[in-house]
């Protein structure tokens, strides 16, 4: 009976440990966002991408009508801002878990 409650008592510690994990990684790219306001250019959308050490899926210039930039690389806790361009200024953004 003690192995099985120190058994359901790591089970729970792993379980709110990877919630914590989770809340942190969210928080960087809802940050990032909430950073990005609508009209922002899309070289200053690079820059505090760049400052805040997260990745963009065109690292150059914006061609595109929109980018996403996520929290990391690796799969698994990824979280991802998507922002839509029009005339090279943000239009609108949304946040979501990209894995």
């Amino acid at each position: 009976m003690k192995f099985f409650a120190l058994f359901l008592i790591c089970i729970v510690l792993l379980f709110i440990s990877v919630g914590i994990f989770d809340y942190f990684k969210e928080k960087t790219i809802l940050d990032y966002c909430d950073q990005i306001k609508l009209g922002t250019t899309s070289e200053e959308v690079l820059k505090v991408a760049k400052k805040m050490k997260l990745f963009v899926t065109s690292s150059t210039k914006i061609d595109d009508d929109s980018i996403l930039v996520f929290n990391q690389r690796a799969p698994y806790f990824r979280y991802a801002c998507d922002l839509d361009f029009k005339e090279m200024k943000v239009v609108s953004k949304s946040t979501f878990m990209a894995d």
